[in-house]
């Protein structure tokens, strides 16, 4: 950790922050592609993936916490309509639009986490819920590469979780490959 003089911000390692995000994204992989005693799939999505349920222990390992909003995707029920579920500047473009979710709107959550921790500012955070919404599920993606100056490598993965379409995302697990 460092103190950036320009800014008088506190400045993580990005290999901290790297590491920090692919753990959970590793635990989500297992949450993602779970299945039950018979063999069939029972995936489990979070829904409410933020910074507030991202603790790094005195170890210096992050654990996710607080599956209080998960979802198994082959739970017949579903949300009551009209009932959105997380925390509203993390959320995924789908899960915005009540749309089905799998395992990528979490890879989604974690790039906004992602971009924050980077950049050292918020992504979509906006005056209301609506101006929140509107600038995930419409506006650019402010560039990563404009804010922090690091490895190309790591904007591309960043990026690349932040997609509007869950298919051009990665897997949890390739997430955290990647990182």
């Amino acid at each position: 950790v460092s103190l950036d003089e320009r800014t008088s911000h506190c400045r993580i390692d990005p290999r901290v922050i790297s590491g920090s995000l692919a753990e959970p994204a590793d635990g989500l992989h297992y949450a993602h592609t779970l299945r039950d005693h018979a063999g069939a799939a029972t995936p489990v999505v979070h829904r409410d993936i933020s910074p507030q349920n991202l603790f790094v222990t005195v170890d210096g390992v992050c654990k996710l916490l607080d599956f209080g909003v998960s979802k198994m995707t082959s739970d017949p029920s579903r949300t009551k309509s009209g009932v959105i579920k997380g925390t509203p500047a993390y959320m995924a473009p789908e899960q915005i639009r009540g749309d089905e979710l799998d395992g990528r709107a979490d890879v989604f959550s974690l790039g906004v986490c992602a971009w924050e921790a980077l950049a050292g500012e918020r992504l979509f955070d906006r005056p209301s819920d609506y101006l929140t919404w509107q600038a995930i599920t419409e506006e650019p993606v402010p560039s990563l590469a404009s804010k922090w100056a690091g490895p190309a490598e790591v904007v591309a993965v960043v990026h690349r979780a932040l997609a509007r379409t869950p298919a051009e995302r990665a897997s949890a697990q390739m997430f955290a490959d990647e990182l």
